[in-house]
């Protein structure tokens, strides 16, 4: 009789929980977990949700929502945006804000830092999942993932990037065909940042089909489902998205490739956005079919997809990140060398909060 219990998996969750309490033990004890400012992700999401909740459009300027339901909020990102500016989300964005509703506006921040550790326990758990040595890889992957500069970003904005981090690491696991997870995970991911969607090409190239199929029906399922929501209207959502590129292109901090060459060309931010694509769509299409080198390739292609996605924010690089660690510790030869010395000279910037 086999038993009820795979013990290496038991062992693999107690690991991975009590490195990830110690990290947020040590994060906590050194301020990383206190809400600094007013103006985060997740208030943006929550005032969304609540708006299509009341039914009322979720696209009003989040000034506007912010005075409708009383709450402390003033997204101006640092006096560099106006007091208009609009949540740039999805209609499957905001149907999956739709829980945070239940909360109230003061109970956000410390959900949001609690589901963020906790995606990055679900992507250390896919990673370790792939390599012969899951004790060892879960134990690095947890800290290398909660302790750089990206994830202690991504908790001072209380942002959605952790959801990235699951998503890339989901894909992992297409390589042992557990197409669903991987195909359901990117397709969140792709509804909540858009970019995403370029790793599907390198899917399509490796040859799995219902993984790329799935990510792309979920995307278009969770979008079409928000469009149900009597508040969400296309036109209004389409504008929202693209003008919140618009607006937030030339902020502090963006550091897509579209906004280099519009800076080093003098040439207009859609023109810029527009090399920046076609540039990764070639990068893209000149990518290896090789399976030995899947999770290099993936690796790549995330890479570029963040380049050229016209807004590029630091903790953006938690999709990378996953696929960085399981490249390193399954490739060989001249790619882990690359790797190695590009993930030594990474690690020493990503690891020093410097103050933010």
């Amino acid at each position: 009789m086999p038993p009820l219990v795979d013990r290496s998996q038991l062992w693999l969750g107690v690991v991975v929980l009590l490195t990830l309490a110690a990290s947020m033990l040590v994060l906590g004890s050194n301020g990383y977990l206190t809400q600094r400012t007013n103006d985060l992700d997740s208030q943006a999401d929550w005032l969304v949700a609540n708006a299509a909740v009341a039914g009322v459009s979720p696209y009003q300027s989040l000034d506007d929502l912010a005075d409708r339901f009383d709450v402390d909020y003033e997204f101006t990102f640092g006096g560099q945006l106006g007091p208009d500016q609009v949540a740039p989300r999805t209609p499957g964005a905001v149907l999956l804000s739709l829980p945070l509703a239940l909360l109230d506006f003061d109970q956000v921040y410390p959900v949001a830092v609690f589901g963020s550790f906790l995606a990055l326990g679900w992507a250390t758990v896919l990673i370790a999942k792939t390599s012969p040595r899951p004790l060892v890889v879960a134990v690095v992957t947890i800290l290398v993932l909660t302790i750089a500069r990206p994830h202690l970003l991504s908790l001072r904005f209380a942002t959605q990037s952790p959801i990235l981090a699951v998503a890339a690491a989901g894909l992992l696991r297409a390589r042992a065909r557990d197409d669903a997870l991987a195909g359901a995970l990117l397709g969140w991911a792709i509804t909540l940042k858009l970019f995403p969607a370029l790793l599907i090409v390198p899917l399509i190239k490796h040859g799995r089909w219902r993984t790329a199929g799935i990510a792309a029906l979920t995307a278009l399922g969770l979008n079409l489902g928000g469009l149900l929501l009597p508040s969400v209207e296309l036109r209004a959502a389409v504008a929202a998205v693209l003008g919140g590129s618009d607006a937030f292109f030339s902020l502090t901090g963006n550091t897509s490739a579209g906004w280099a060459l519009s800076d080093a060309l003098s040439i207009s931010p859609r023109s810029a956005i527009l090399v920046a694509i076609a540039v990764g769509a070639v990068v893209t299409y000149l990518s290896t079919r090789s399976d030995r080198l899947f999770t290099f390739d993936l690796l790549g292609i995330a890479s570029i997809a963040i380049l050229m996605s016209p807004l590029a924010w630091a903790h953006y690089q938690l999709m990378i990140l996953p696929l960085l660690i399981a490249s390193l510790f399954t490739l060989r030869g001249v790619h882990v060398v690359i790797l190695g010395v590009a993930a030594i000279a990474h690690f020493v910037d990503l690891t020093v909060a410097r103050g933010q």
